[in-house]
C-alpha cells in the first residue's frame, strides 16, 4: 500500500467509523496516552519509578509484569496500592481527549487506565453511562451506553497489573472479559492512547485472534508517527487497521490536537439521515392519515389484523392503530402492557427510537389507575441514554409539552386577531389580515399532526392535548364567519381536513356554543356550507361502522356521530347525500344503538334541513316507522316522548306517504291496540313505569291522526276504515274490549280524520 492509497484507506476508515457511530455499534479502548494529557504517567514513566523504589538507582532491565508483582511481594498490598495512588491521584484533571471521547455517547467505552478522569468527564459532561469496575458492576447493568474500567480501578483495589492478574484475569474477571470479547464480533471498535508494545494491546489482539474471523475491524490510532508499511501488513493480519493520523493531518498539530480533530471528525451528524427523521415514512403516513382523516375503523381493523407477527415498528405502528381504533377508552391496560413489551424488546434490540418512543407513550398516555407499575422517570435521563444521533431526532419529543405550550400561545394569539377582524365586520367596519393568521394556525395544526402520525403518538387525549386542536379549528371557523359577514351569498367551502378535525375534536356542546352559535348565529337562517358530498357519505358511513354501543353512554364514537349531524346540519346536501345519511341512522335505529341523545341531535339535523328547499323528506318516513316499530316491540329503551318531539316534526315533511306503506302503517296501528293498557278508574295503571293513558293520548293519538294528514287518499281510507274496524269489533282487542274510555278516545279520532 502506498502513501497515497493509504490517506485513502484512513478517509474511507473514518467513513465506516463515523457510520458506526451514528448507528450505534462503536465502541472506544482507551489506554493511558488519553490521560498523560492530565500529568499522568504514561506505562513506561509508571514503571519506571516503581524500579526505583525497588532497585535505587541501579539499571536493571526486567519485564513490566514480573517488576510489578516483585513489587508487590516485596512492599505488600498497602504499600503497594498506596503507591500507586500517589502517582495516580484523585485530584488529577480531566483533559480535552477525556471530554471529546465521552460527547461521543458511544456503546461502550472501555480502558485499562485505573484513574478517575473519565468518570468525572461524564459527569462534567452530564451523560448516562453504566459504570462497571467489577464483574458485580456488570451484572447490575442496564444495557445501554457503558463505561468499562476493564483492569479495574484504584479505588476498588482490583487493578490488573502484576503478571499474576493478567493470567488470573479470566477467574477473577470472567463477565467483563466475555463481554469486550462480545465487542469485537459486533462492534466497530477504535483503540486510543497506546502503544504498540502495550501490554494491554498485546491482551486484546489475543482476545480478537480468539474470536471468529468475521469480526469487525478494529482501527489503532497513530497520531504522530508516519506510514510504516511493513508496520501497517504485519497488523493488518491480526485484523488490527493502523491509522496514521500524521498522513492525514499534515498542518502543525500535535498528538493531542490530532486525535481530538479526529474525534470530532468521526461525531459529524450523518447526513443521509435527516435529524427529524420519523418512525414512519412519508406514504405510511399519508395513509394513515388519509385513514384518520376518514374515520375509516374497517381499514384499521384490517391493518391490526394483518401486523399480528410483525417487526418491532409493525408492533409499535400496531398499538397505535389500536389507541386510535379503540371504542373508548377500553382496554388501555393491556395496550399499556404491550407498550411495555415493546420497550423491552426495543431496548434489548437496540431499537432505540422506539424504545423512547414506547416510553413516551407510556408516559403520555395513561393514567395512574390504567397502569400497573411506576412510569415517573425524568425524559431527561431517558435521552441520556440515546445515542446523539437518536436523540437529536428525538430531543423535541422530550420537550413536546412545552412546545405545544409555546405553540398554543401562537394560536391564541391568531385566535386573537382573527376575532378582531370578525368584531370589526360584525359592527360594520373593516379589517382583514388576508387569511395569514388563520394560515398559521393551520400549518402549526398540519406539523404537528404530521410529528404525531409519523412518531406513533397516542396524543392528543386528554384535555390539555384536545385544546391544542380546537383552538386552532376555531381560528378557522371564526375566519369563516368573517366571510359570511362580508358577503352573505358567498359560498364558503369547508376543507375536508377541517371538517374531519372539527368532528374529531369538538364536544358536540362545544360546537353548537363556542363556534355556530358564537360565530354564526346572526346567519343562522342563510348559513348553508358547501362542501364534498362524497365525503360527507364516506365518513359518516366509517363513523356509523364504529358506532356500536349504546348511545345513552357517551363514547368517542357516539360523540362523532353527534358532531357530524350537527355540523352536517349547516352543510349544502344533494339529495343523494340526504338520502345516505338518513338511510345510515335508519339502521342504527334499528340496531337500537341510538338514544334520546341522538334523537335530539337528529332533530336539529332535520329542523336545519328543512330549509334547504331542493330536498325531498320522504325517506324521513323509514326513520319514523323503525322508531315506532321499536316501541311497538318494547325495544325503543323507553324513548317514546321523543316521538311525540321530532318524530311528528319530521312526519310533517313527507309530502305524500302512499299504499307502499299500507302494511307496515296498518300493523303499527293495529300493534298499538294490543300493547297499550288504559284502565277506566281514576287511577291509570303504570305498566313498566309508562303512563300508558297519556301515552295514548298524547303520543300514538298524534301519530296516527299525522300518518293519516299526510297520507295520499287511498291509503287514508284504509286507515280510517282500520280505525273504524277496531271500533267495531273491539271485543277482538284487549284494549278496547276493556275500556270504555279507550273506546271514547279512538272515537273522538276517528271523527277528526276527515277529508
Amino acid at each position: 500500500m502506498s502513501d497515497k492509497q493509504h490517506k485513502e484507506f484512513i478517509v474511507a476508515s473514518i467513513d465506516n467509523i463515523r457510520k458506526a457511530h451514528n448507528e450505534n455499534y462503536l465502541s472506544v479502548f482507551a489506554g493511558a496516552g488519553i490521560s498523560a494529557n492530565s500529568n499522568l504517567p504514561k506505562w513506561d514513566d509508571l514503571i519506571s519509578e516503581l524500579k526505583k523504589l525497588l532497585y535505587g538507582d541501579s539499571a536493571k532491565s526486567e519485564d513490566y509484569l514480573i517488576l510489578a508483582e516483585k513489587f508487590y511481594n516485596q512492599f505488600g498490598e498497602n504499600f503497594y496500592y498506596q503507591t500507586l495512588k500517589t502517582f495516580i491521584p484523585d485530584d488529577a484533571k480531566t483533559n480535552d481527549l477525556h471530554l471529546e471521547i465521552v460527547r461521543l455517547n458511544i456503546k461502550n467505552l472501555i480502558t485499562t487506565n485505573w484513574d478517575n478522569l473519565f468518570e468525572q468527564a461524564i459527569n462534567e459532561e452530564g451523560r448516562f453511562f453504566n459504570i462497571i469496575k467489577s464483574d458485580m458492576d456488570i451484572g447490575s447493568s442496564t444495557g445501554f451506553a457503558k463505561f468499562i474500567k476493564m483492569h479495574g480501578s484504584l479505588d476498588k483495589n482490583n487493578i490488573v497489573f502484576k503478571e499474576q492478574d493478567y493470567l488470573e484475569y479470566s477467574k477473577n474477571f470472567p463477565l467483563i472479559e466475555n463481554y469486550i470479547k462480545g465487542v469485537f464480533s459486533t462492534d466497530t471498535v477504535i483503540l486510543l492512547g497506546y502503544s504498540l508494545s502495550d501490554q494491554n494491546v498485546k491482551q486484546i489482539i489475543s482476545w480478537v485472534n480468539s474470536c471468529s474471523k468475521n469480526i469487525k475491524p478494529i482501527y489503532f490510532i497513530k497520531p504522530s508517527k508516519e506510514f510504516d508499511r511493513i508496520e501497517f501488513e504485519f497488523y493488518k493480519n491480526k485484523n488490527i487497521h493502523i491509522l496514521y493520523l500524521g498522513e492525514l493531518y499534515i498542518e502543525k498539530l500535535n498528538s493531542k490536537g490530532k486525535i481530538k480533530k479526529f474525534l470530532q471528525e468521526i461525531s459529524k451528524k450523518d447526513q443521509s439521515k435527516p435529524i427529524n427523521e420519523l418512525v414512519l415514512n412519508n406514504e405510511q403516513i399519508q395513509k394513515i392519515d388519509h385513514i384518520l382523516m376518514y374515520f375509516d375503523s374497517s381499514t384499521l381493523d384490517e391493518k391490526i389484523i394483518s401486523s399480528r407477527n410483525g417487526t418491532l415498528q409493525e408492533q409499535f405502528l400496531k398499538c397505535f392503530l389500536i389507541f386510535e381504533n379503540r371504542l373508548d377508552d377500553e382496554n388501555l391496560p393491556e395496550l399499556y402492557l404491550a407498550y411495555k413489551n415493546i420497550s423491552d424488546n426495543a431496548f434489548r434490540y437496540r431499537e432505540y427510537q422506539i424504545w423512547f418512543l414506547s416510553e413516551f407513550n407510556k408516559y403520555w398516555g395513561f393514567t395512574s389507575n390504567e397502569i400497573n407499575d411506576d412510569n415517573d422517570s425524568k425524559w431527561e435521563e431517558k435521552l441520556l441514554k440515546l445515542p446523539f444521533t437518536v436523540r437529536d431526532r428525538l430531543r423535541d419529543i422530550t420537550k413536546l409539552e412545552s412546545y405545544m405550550d409555546k405553540q398554543l400561545i401562537s394560536i391564541y394569539h391568531s385566535l386573537m386577531q382573527i376575532e378582531k377582524s370578525y368584531l370589526y365586520w360584525k359592527n360594520g367596519g373593516f379589517f382583514y389580515d388576508n387569511g395569514n393568521n388563520l394560515d398559521k394556525a393551520l400549518e402549526i395544526l398540519h406539523n404537528f399532526d404530521r410529528l404525531r402520525i409519523g412518531n406513533c403518538l397516542i396524543i392528543p387525549r386528554f384535555e390539555d392535548h384536545r385544546i391544542f386542536y380546537i383552538k386552532a379549528l376555531e381560528c378557522y371557523w371564526c375566519e369563516a364567519s368573517i366571510i359570511f359577514l362580508r358577503n352573505e351569498q358567498e359560498q364558503f367551502k369547508i376543507d375536508k381536513r377541517i371538517l374531519s378535525y372539527t368532528i374529531r375534536y369538538f364536544k358536540t356542546k362545544e360546537l353548537q356554543v363556542d363556534i355556530l352559535m358564537k360565530y354564526f348565529q346572526a346567519l343562522q337562517k342563510n348559513l348553508l356550507f358547501e362542501t364534498n358530498q362524497e365525503f360527507l357519505q364516506q365518513i359518516f358511513r366509517n363513523i356509523c361502522y364504529g358506532f356500536k354501543k349504546y348511545g345513552a353512554y357517551t363514547t368517542r364514537n357516539s360523540i362523532w356521530f353527534n358532531n357530524f349531524l350537527v355540523l352536517t346540519s349547516h352543510c349544502r346536501l344533494t339529495q343523494e347525500t340526504f338520502d345516505k345519511i338518513l338511510e345510515e341512522f335508519n339502521k342504527k335505529i334499528q340496531e337500537k344503538i341510538v338514544s334520546y341523545i341522538q334523537y335530539e341531535h337528529f332533530d336539529y339535523f332535520i329542523t336545519h334541513q328543512s330549509k334547504n328547499k331542493v330536498l325531498r323528506f320522504q325517506n324521513c318516513l323509514e326513520t319514523v316507522l323503525s322508531f315506532l316499530n321499536l316501541f311497538v316491540e318494547k325495544k325503543n329503551g323507553g324513548y317514546d316522548n321523543e316521538a311525540r318531539g321530532f318524530f311528528l316534526k319530521i312526519l310533517k315533511l313527507v309530502s305524500e306517504i302512499d299504499e307502499k306503506y299500507k302494511d307496515q302503517i296498518l300493523e303499527f296501528i293495529d300493534q298499538i291496540h294490543q300493547q297499550v293498557c288504559i284502565i277506566d278508574n281514576n287511577e291509570p295503571e303504570l305498566s313498566e313505569e309508562i303512563n300508558d293513558e297519556i301515552q295514548m293520548s298524547n303520543t300514538f293519538i298524534p301519530f296516527i291522526e299525522q300518518f293519516y294528514f299526510s297520507s295520499n287518499k287511498r291509503l287514508r281510507k284504509m286507515i280510517k276504515e282500520k280505525l273504524t274496524h277496531i271500533l267495531q269489533y273491539k271485543e277482538k282487542y284487549r284494549q278496547t274490549q276493556s275500556s270504555k274510555k279507550y273506546c271514547h278516545l279512538l272515537s273522538v279520532l276517528i271523527e277528526k280524520l276527515k277529508d
